[in-house]
């Protein structure tokens, strides 16, 4: 009887030992995972976008001669001097030399088909383009009238464009960086944090791509007067930039 209770005596203080250890080693955890955590810095990232308006002052323009003939001899002959016409023309308004650009230049056998010959070649067809570069834009509608009456039968694919943009992404980014800095004060005055400096800054532009586009479209060579000059509206150009600033917060 003495030794049963002996060994229960035993056994109740190893039980207690071993509860006293995994209790200090819990507390011992717990105290770690506390401070590691506070070690953690606590960060918040802000974004907002920047938008700056401006009008473009380069113009481009693609447009180009196609002719068809019974030779290729005939067709490069025929194409070229009304090319040359065209740019003799274009020229005359003040464009340089280094602002035009040849982009494409075809020659081809022709072939049509009948119910009673099947395909067969029917001469040659050559087509040459190349794109105008205006900068000043008062004289897009003269370019264009000069061109059809010249001679050029595809006329198409007018865009504008800002040369040098960096001014725009600017006055982008500082009207970004602007509302960034307003954002993270009010996100600090209604969550009760406290902004410390800022740890990171990233940006990146918003691109709309295809503006000022559109189809080339066949011209008959003539059809304008001088009196009739084509109307094209250059618009603005929107210049879109997000910033995001990361702030370390307590």
């Amino acid at each position: 009887m003495f030794e049963c209770k002996h060994h229960h005596r035993i056994a109740g203080i190893a039980i207690l030992v071993v509860a006293l250890a995994l209790t200090t080693f819990l507390v011992f955890r717990t105290y770690e995972i506390i401070k590691s955590t506070q070690n953690y810095s606590r960060e918040i990232s802000v974004d907002a976008q920047g938008v700056s308006y401006s009008t473009p002052d380069l113009a481009t323009i693609g447009l180009g001669v196609s002719t068809e003939d019974s030779t290729a001899d005939k067709a490069v002959e025929n194409n070229t001097k009304k090319m040359n016409e065209v740019l003799s023309k274009i020229k005359e308004l003040g464009i340089e030399s280094k602002d035009i650009q040849t982009t494409n230049y075809y020659l081809s056998p022709k072939y049509e088909w009948t119910q009673d010959k099947g395909s067969f070649q029917n001469g040659y067809m050559i087509s040459q383009d190349v794109i105008i570069k205006v900068r000043d834009l008062t004289k897009v509608g003269e370019v264009l009238t000069v061109s059809t009456k010249a001679g050029a039968n595809v006329v198409g694919n007018v865009s504008f464009s800002i040369e040098d943009p960096e001014k725009a992404k600017t006055e982008a980014r500082d009207i970004a960086i602007a509302k960034v800095k307003e954002k993270a004060k009010m996100i600090a005055e209604q969550t009760g944090l406290k902004l410390g400096k800022v740890t990171s800054y990233y940006e990146y532009q918003d691109y709309n791509y295809g503006k000022g586009g559109g189809y080339p479209m066949m011209a008959e060579g003539g059809g304008a007067t001088t009196s009739d000059l084509v109307t094209i509206e250059p618009g603005q150009e929107a210049t879109t930039l997000t910033v995001t600033l990361t702030y370390k917060v307590y």
